[in-house]
Formats: structure tokens, C-alpha cells, sequence
């Protein structure tokens, strides 16, 4: 593990100067039926946000720690036979005394008819150290960060008291510096973590972990937190994950989208109200190419290159013009005045989306105390998509709880908003970054294929497979040396 090279010791190859690709994963599908709601009696006394009446949210623990690990290499030795005939090369994969690879042979033949074989050469491949595993796709949610591997497995690190590091254990104290394995899931193609539950897709089925108090995870979950993976059952044809903080919605192929868990504020999208331990088909939604989770909401884009956004409007994140607290919608609504919406992403309460055509930009709304929609300051919140202030063409987007992240032209990534762990990059002050700013300690420097965000912490995926964090690291998120903060980005895997 080490820190990320600054750019005097790194040397951007040919193959590294395509610029940097900051991309929060996007969603797509293609079909679905619905399903029933079911009674929600079992929660009485809980809010539409999973508070009970006396303030506190509903939760679970139980106490356990410890890490997972996995082995990808596959440690072999080669060699070459000499039957007598003359050295026909050997392969030298290297030793401690030379450090250098030799594949080289002499091909010359012996006639000798007196020679005799002499012993076969059994010098054998040095193959070094065992590959390490590279990402393929990341996530990162609250104090917790995930990869998805080339082998389909899951790595977790960061926070793990609810189970969200998917390795058997939970309780308060569990947190993990280390990336650790995911117990039981193969074949991974997609991740989605809120702050308490993560989930993969694999093989068109769905498996999650972590918090389980409104069947966020499992209907059949043994524990409230569940600390290993379960699978969704009767649940097929998932292409695509987001999470809120307690519910889940998928993608299906053909383009609906269900969901279900905590569902009284209108996060389910079906017209309710009610918390579901069954999928529920959002209504008056179809082809879905994309779709996105925040604390208590869900906006989609469809086909049309619209974006319909359901759940909580408090601070304004359904985009609707009608932000308030008496303003949640149970059904999509319609983000007012946004078209030719081409990507899209969420954080914790403020949502934004990149546009083509006339009105081409990066768009934002909702929540906005930290500058996060990036107009320079204004409200606390705007109920109605507002033009971030960024003076490029907008190429990607990424939103975390109190930050936001966007990829230039030439490939650099540019944030702002919350910056009190170094989030937006460059370290501390400003502890609010008003407007946008390159990100020094990537800029021009490796090619970034996608960046995930946390509550206060960023991960980026590289070209090569690699991943570094952020900010924020007060449960090892970062999986840096930070005992709080982690100011230079740090590779975890």
C-alpha cells in the first residue's frame, strides 16, 4: 500500500495520457411486474425515515470483529529439459542476485557420439509475488468502501458494525482498515452501499448485507444486522443496484424498477406509503437506463433522457420546484425544466445530472448548506436544478453527502462543497470549497475510470485496476495511515 505518486516521481506513459474518466458507475437495465405491498403493522411507531418515537433511529448490533482475507494467485514453477542434445534455454524468471529476467538460450546441438544426457535442468519460473487482484467496479457508502474484482469477488473496508463489510461479523466496534472479503459472493457485475447495507448484483440475482431492520437485505434474514450475503429470493433479470439508507431498488431487465424496505415517505415509488418486505413496482416508470439512491430518495433517467425522482423532498432533491417538508412524493415526479439528461448521480440529499444540447451543463438540486450544488453559495437548498458554475463541458459527475465531483475535458477532476476531511481534494482549509477546483493530487497524473463517494471519503478506480481513497478515515475507509483524515489519496487495493 502506498501513498499516490506524486508527479515528478511518475512518468504518464503513452497508455496513461488519455486523461482521467471520474465516474460514478451508471445503472442500466431493460422489465418487471408488480407485486403486492404488505402490511406494515409489524413497524407502528416508526417515521418515515426509520425514526421511533422517541427520536432515536431503529437499529440492531451484535458484537464480533475480525477480517476475511482471499488468495487470487495461482503459484506454479516452469522449467526446461536438457536431453543431452545441447542447452535449448531455460526460462529465468529472475533471481535475488541477478533481479533481471532471462529467456534468452544457446539453440546450438552437440553430436558428440560419446556425449551422455546430462541431468534435465530443473531450474524453475521465479514467478514473484502473486498477482495482485485489480477492480472492475467500486462503491462507497457512509463510512464504508467496496470494489468488486476481476475474479467476481467483494472486497469491504471502513466501517463494519452493522455488517456492512459482509464478512460474518458486526457489532459497534467493527471496522477494518484492510479490505476484507465478502462471504459467499461470486460473479459480482454491480455494488450499490448506503451507509448500512451494501448490495452486489450477480448473475441477474441480487445478494446483500448489513443493516436489516425494514428487509433491506432479506425478507428472510436471520439477524437484524445480517454480516454475510444473502440472496433476494424469487428476485431474477436484476441488471442494476441503488440503495438508500433502508431500502433497496433494482433495475430489471426491459427497464422497470422495484424496490422495497422502508417505504413511508414515498421511497418505494409505488403510490403507498408503506413499508414493503416484497419488491413493489415503481409506478408510471418504464424504460429505466439508469437509476440512483440517496439517504430517502430515488431519481431514475429514462430513455426519453428525462429524470423522475420519488421519496423525501425536504431540502428539494426531487427537483420538483416543491422542496419542503410537507412535499415527499410516494410516485415519480418529474424534474422540472431538465432535458437531455445524460448522466446522473446522487448524494445524500442533492442530486445531479449532466445534460447535452441547447442547455448543455452539469445541473444540480436539493441540499446545498455546503456549496454542493455549486453556484458559488445561496440557499441551503434549491427545490429546482440549478447550473453548476464550471466553465468546462462537463464529461462526468459524482455526488457525495456535502460534496460533488465533475471530469473536465481533459480528463481532470474538479470538486466542491464539503471539505473538512479533504473530500474535494487539496487537503484543509477551506473547509468549504465554494466553487470548483482540480484535484492537485490527480491531476494529469494516472487515468481514472470511475470515482465513488462516501460521506466524507472519495475512491477512485484506475486504469489498471487499482484504487485509491480520501478524507475521511476515522474507520480505515481510506485504508490509509490517516488517523482521522487522509489528506493524499492512499491505495487500498
Amino acid at each position: 500500500m502506498s501513498k499516490l505518486p506524486i508527479r515528478h516521481r511518475f512518468a504518464a506513459s503513452p497508455e496513461r495520457t488519455a486523461g482521467l474518466a471520474l465516474a460514478c458507475f451508471v445503472s442500466l437495465a431493460m422489465s418487471g411486474c408488480p407485486q403486492d405491498s404488505p402490511d406494515s403493522s409489524q413497524f407502528a411507531g416508526v417515521d418515515a425515515t426509520g425514526t421511533a418515537a422517541d427520536g432515536t433511529l431503529v437499529d440492531g448490533d451484535s458484537a464480533a470483529d475480525g477480517l476475511g482475507s482471499i488468495d487470487t494467485s495461482q503459484p506454479g514453477d516452469a522449467g526446461t529439459a536438457d536431453a543431452g542434445t545441447g542447452d535449448a534455454g531455460t526460462a529465468d524468471g529472475g533471481s535475488p542476485e541477478d533481479g533481471a529476467s532471462d529467456t534468452t538460450g544457446d539453440a546450438g546441438v552437440d553430436t558428440t557420439p560419446t556425449d551422455t544426457a546430462t541431468p534435465a535442468d530443473t531450474a524453475a519460473v521465479d514467478s514473484g509475488p502473486p498477482p495482485k487482484p485489480k477492480a472492475i467496479r467500486i462503491a462507497a457508502g457512509g463510512d464504508t468502501s467496496c470494489a468488486i474484482l476481476d475474479n467476481g469477488t467483494v472486497r469491504c473496508w471502513g466501517r463494519g458494525g452493522e455488517g456492512q463489510l459482509g464478512n460474518g461479523k458486526s457489532g459497534g466496534a467493527t471496522k477494518s482498515s484492510t479490505p476484507v472479503l465478502v462471504s459467499g459472493v461470486a460473479g459480482a457485475t454491480d455494488i450499490a452501499c448506503s451507509a448500512e447495507h451494501c448490495c452486489a448484483v450477480t448473475g441477474g440475482t441480487l445478494a446483500c448485507w448489513g443493516q436489516n431492520d425494514f428487509n433491506q437485505v432479506s425478507p428472510n434474514a436471520p439477524t437484524k444486522p445480517q454480516p454475510t450475503p444473502l440472496v433476494y429470493p424469487d428476485l431474477t433479470g436484476i441488471t442494476a443496484v441503488a440503495v438508500a439508507s433502508r431500502s433497496t431498488c433494482v433495475l430489471i431487465d426491459g427497464g422497470a424498477v422495484k424496490c422495497w424496505g422502508l417505504g413511508a415517505a414515498g421511497q418505494l415509488g409505488d403510490g403507498q406509503g408503506k413499508i414493503s418486505k416484497d419488491p413493489v413496482l415503481v409506478t408510471d416508470l418504464d424504460q429505466t437506463l439508469q437509476i440512483v439512491g440517496g439517504t430517502n430518495h430515488f431519481c431514475a433517467r429514462t430513455v426519453y433522457a428525462e429524470v423522475w425522482c420519488w421519496g423525501v423532498n425536504s431540502e428539494g432533491q426531487l427537483g420538483d420546484g416543491a422542496g419542503g417538508t410537507s412535499k415527499d412524493s410516494t410516485t415519480a415526479v418529474r424534474v422540472t425544466g431538465l432535458t437531455n439528461a445524460t448522466d446522473l448521480s446522487s448524494g445524500a440529499a442533492h442530486v445531479c445530472a449532466i445534460t447535452s444540447g441547447a442547455d448543455a451543463g452539469l445541473w444540480c438540486w436539493g441540499k446545498n448548506n455546503s456549496h454542493q450544488i455549486g453556484t458559488g453559495g445561496g440557499n441551503t437548498f434549491t427545490a429546482t436544478a440549478k447550473k453548476a458554475f464550471l466553465g468546462f463541458a462537463a464529461t462526468d459527475v459524482c455526488a457525495g453527502d456535502g460534496h460533488t465531483c465533475a471530469q473536465a475535458p481533459d480528463g481532470d477532476p474538479w470538486c466542491w462543497g464539503a471539505n473538512s476531511n479533504g473530500q474535494t481534494g487539496g487537503g484543509v482549509p477551506p473547509y468549504i470549497r465554494d466553487t470548483p477546483a482540480a484535484v492537485p493530487e490527480f491531476a494529469g497524473i494516472v487515468e481514472i475510470v470511475e470515482v465513488a463517494a462516501g460521506s466524507s471519503h472519495g475512491c477512485a478506480r484506475t486504469v489498471d485496476g487499482h484504487v485509491w481513497c480520501w478524507g475521511a478515515n476515522g474507520a480505515g475507509q481510506t485504508s490509509g495511515p490517516g488517523a482521522t483524515s487522509q489528506f493524499e489519496p492512499f491505495e487500498a487495493l
